[in-house]
């Protein structure tokens, strides 16, 4: 082991007196002296070798244990600043570095109480010191990027709130945009930053306002948006980016689309509402017409408060005025068999129908609407029958024949005689079944008559007329005329 050079130099022997000191006669014992001297050296050198041996194992078993407790430590410190940066909170920003120093400190004094040794000691303090400028290093600048983060998300929930503001009212939007701006140039942000920071609130500010403006004044906004810049004659538009215009542009496109579309709907069910009013209106009065308790004075208020319509009242007005008729029984019995055919205002305006049976018809009419005979198959197999009758779709039926007028409400009358005896619920199904049964029973039976009555009408006409070879000109035209138009006829029905 080596030994340490000044403590042999600080005990190495001193002022030994040389040979020339001594007289010839004295060598030897010069030379024991010398011998003596020289094993003292020895033995004192071999004494603190020892000594020291143990004493470097102590200190190096020292340090061995301080590097380790504090690699730890370290590792431990470290650990807890970042613990400490996760769960900081607003409040905590401010005292952030003085509390982290305060328990570093106070670990790191437990740290060295477990320290032996002077060596030791001195390992870990100046290890400690070094560790504790970094871990600071780093708190510090956690702290002051905290600092900025909470200073930022202040200003950034200010923006929000005068956002709303002037959604609200877009009237504050240039005093809200100064606070705003104000805000910023306190909170001690970097240039940058505040450059970003006022971008951002002149944008966001500016285009809450044109969004509630847009909302009211679409085609305005519209407008202005379009505009060239510095022509708009508003401040929130010119402050907006072109991307900001560009956005802005297509919603108020979309508002001005909507409100159209909304106000045809309230036009739409305002007309509905009225229509629907004029119908109640239209009804009440028509029954009482024909109670006979209708008045003038009840169609200038219905009017007055558009619950009729003026034209149906003027209508009612002419049918008071003209008064009760006489009732036309071939109009009645056509329209019993079909009154679903004829609406309200039709059966009211019939000529050769008196009031009461006009009444009895309204009865009738709202009795079977919903019933079957308001259904898809009743309007089929009535269908059938007119096709049957060769009654061309949508003819109207004043129009028809006296014969074929007849032959149709006969037929629609056996049909609902026929589907009213059955059960309710199979009469909705049985419509065209029984269409069917009254075509073949009635309207060909019928057809079948028609043509035997023909042919004895024929042969009774050419019985008073044996000689037609002898009748003159114009009556043998005539014989001829009529003889065609009854063989037609019974054609006809035969066909049926």
């Amino acid at each position: 082991m080596p030994i340490i050079p000044q403590y042999v130099a600080r005990n190495s022997p001193e002022g030994l007196p040389g040979p020339r000191s001594v007289d010839v006669g004295g060598q030897s014992i010069a030379r024991g002296i010398s011998a003596l001297g020289s094993g003292l050296r020895d033995v004192a050198q071999s004494q603190f070798a020892i000594q020291d041996a143990d004493q470097q194992k102590k200190q190096r078993d020292g340090l061995v244990a301080a590097d380790t407790a504090y690699s730890i430590f370290q590792v431990q410190q470290k650990t807890r600043l970042k613990e400490m940066q996760l769960s900081a909170k607003e409040g905590d920003i401010a005292e952030f570095t003085p509390n982290f120093q305060k328990q570093y400190d106070d670990s790191f004094a437990e740290l060295r109480k477990g320290i032996s040794g002077p060596m030791a000691q001195q390992l870990v303090a100046g290890r400690g010191a070094v560790l504790r400028e970094e871990l600071t290093g780093a708190s510090t600048l956690f702290e002051a990027e905290q600092g900025i983060h909470v200073r930022m998300s202040g200003v950034e929930k200010a923006g929000e709130a005068r956002q709303t503001l002037v959604r609200a009212d877009p009237s504050k939007y240039q005093e809200e945009l100064d606070k705003q701006f104000a805000i910023i140039e306190a909170a001690g942000f970097s240039a940058d930053d505040a450059r970003a920071q006022r971008d951002s609130a002149r944008e966001n500010i500016s285009v809450s306002a044109v969004l509630t403006q847009a909302t009211i004044d679409p085609i305005g906004i519209i407008k202005a948006l379009g505009s060239a810049p510095g022509e708009s004659g508003n401040a929130a538009i010119e402050n907006l980016t072109p991307n900001g215009r560009s956005a802005l542009l297509n919603f108020a496109r979309q508002e001005f689309t909507r409100l159209v579309s909304a106000e045809a709907q309230r036009d739409a069910a305002a007309e509905r509402a009225q229509r629907e009013r004029h119908e109640k209106g239209e009804q009440s009065a028509t029954l009482a017409l024909l109670k006979g308790t209708l008045s003038m004075g009840d169609l200038q208020n219905a009017v007055a408060t558009d619950a009729l319509d003026p034209s149906t009242a003027r209508t009612l007005a002419s049918a008071m005025q003209s008064g009760d008729s006489e009732t036309d029984p071939r109009t009645l019995f056509a329209m019993k068999a079909d009154v679903l055919s004829y609406t309200e205002a039709e059966i009211r305006d019939m000529p050769g129908l008196s009031w009461k049976d006009k009444s009895a018809l309204f009865v009738q009419r709202r009795q079977a609407e919903g019933s079957w005979q308001d259904s898809n198959e009743f309007q089929e197999a009535k269908g059938r029958i007119d096709r049957e009758l060769k009654i061309p779709p949508g003819a109207f039926i004043g129009s028809l024949s006296d014969d074929v007028l007849n032959a149709r409400a006969t037929a629609l009358t056996a049909l609902y005689d026929r589907v009213n005896a059955m059960p309710l619920d199979q009469r909705r199904g049985a419509a065209i079944s029984q269409s069917e049964l009254v075509i073949q029973e009635i309207i060909k039976s019928n057809s079948q008559k028609e043509a035997a009555t023909l042919r004895k009408r024929l042969a009774k006409y050419k019985a008073e007329n044996p000689n037609p070879e002898d009748m003159s000109g114009s009556g043998k035209r005539s014989y001829d005329q009529t003889v065609d138009a009854l063989s037609r006829r019974i054609v006809e029905a035969e066909s049926k």
